[in-house]
């Protein structure tokens, strides 16, 4: 065998007996038009995080082992998962029934009024230094996971400009120098000044930076979890507090979930 091969031979055991595996499990829905799971593995000590893998409902991943993200068609799992070298790690999905009325149809989103949700908020943006999910705007009005060439309306939503030192940070306009300090300060209670939350349960501001240090506030719409829902079917989640609201109706029903 040649060097080279037996060197690419040893790289390849070498890297994958540090993996774990991971598989997240559930009955496909028809209403989730992506059905990947989306893992982002971090650092918690330096919060940082390697990009994110991606890999099907069901599916068994081999992964590295650590702490990871866990995300599911616009839902998060509530805290870091651990994954093991030589271990299976299985996340059970959560399932939401509905039967809309003949000729309705049912959205089901994330409450952001509840704290488990912010608190998924708080933790994914400070680790992932951005929107967890790609979203757009479809003709349902809501947000849902950016699929083929829809433009995903927050990518500009990142903190790059607050990574300064405190000199240039004098620069800026006091409530984007505001803003940065706060990002600054690494921590999931200064990270919770950047949102504000709507008194309809599903939406919420957020406020941005962009350089030569302008803030700007963008206006999250609901985060649906799937497509509006026409028939009798179901959505998949993690655990967490979802609302559900039929067309035409005033009021949305809360929905707590594996908690």
């Amino acid at each position: 065998m040649k060097f080279s091969n037996l060197l690419v031979l040893l790289l390849t055991v070498g890297s994958s007996a540090w993996a774990g595996q991971i598989q997240v499990t559930g009955e496909r829905s028809i209403y989730q038009a992506h059905n990947k799971v989306k893992a982002v593995r971090c650092d918690v000590a330096t919060l940082k995080c390697e990009a994110p893998i991606y890999f099907g409902l069901n599916e068994v991943a081999n992964v590295p082992d650590g702490k990871y993200l866990l995300g599911f068609e616009n839902s998060v799992h509530p805290d870091f998962v651990d994954v093991n070298s030589y271990q299976m790690t299985q996340i059970q999905l959560h399932k939401i029934s509905v039967a809309p009325k003949a000729g309705k149809s049912i959205k089901v989103f994330r409450d952001f009024s509840s704290e488990i949700e912010r608190q998924k908020l708080f933790l994914t943006t400070l680790y992932f230094k951005k929107p967890f999910f790609k979203q757009a705007q479809y003709s349902f009005g809501d947000f849902y996971l950016a699929a083929g060439n829809r433009r995903d309306l927050t990518q500009r939503l990142t903190y790059e400009a607050c990574e300064v030192s405190d000199k240039q940070l004098e620069s800026y306009e006091p409530d984007a120098k505001r803003v940065c300090e706060m990002w600054k300060m690494k921590d999931l209670v200064s990270v919770r000044e950047i949102f504000s939350f709507n008194d309809d349960l599903g939406t919420y501001g957020e406020l941005w930076v962009a350089r030569p240090g302008d803030v700007f506030k963008f206006e999250h719409r609901r985060h649906l979890v799937g497509i509006p829902v026409r028939e009798p079917g179901w959505v998949l989640v993690f655990p967490g507090a979802y609302r559900i609201l039929e067309s035409g109706a005033k009021q949305s029903q809360l929905l707590t979930v594996g908690l």
